[in-house]
């Protein structure tokens, strides 16, 4: 049990995922400022929180003073939670 304040102390690098596409790199190649990429998930849709490459969590964008935040709706199990931490 000594263990657990150290484990419970460990960093763990956290990644929001807006969306994901797939492009031909004829179509990339073309990007130039103001280029508008669309994405099929509406605008509504929850963003997945990510960590270890496992989703833990939904939720929506919010403005935190002057930064990007996360508002979280809904959260994964605590064994799913410590499955994708492994």
């Amino acid at each position: 049990m000594a263990d657990i304040p150290r484990i419970l102390g460990i960093e763990i690098p956290l990644k929001v995922q807006l969306v994901e596409r797939t492009m031909v790199m004829r179509e990339v190649l073309n990007f130039a400022p103001g280029s508008v990429i669309e994405f099929e998930t509406p605008c509504e849709a929850p963003l997945q929180l990510h960590a270890n490459g496992q989703v833990i969590a939904l939720g929506r964008a919010v403005k935190v003073n002057e930064h990007f935040g996360l508002q979280v709706a809904e959260v994964a199990q605590p064994a799913e939670k410590i499955q994708a931490l492994q």
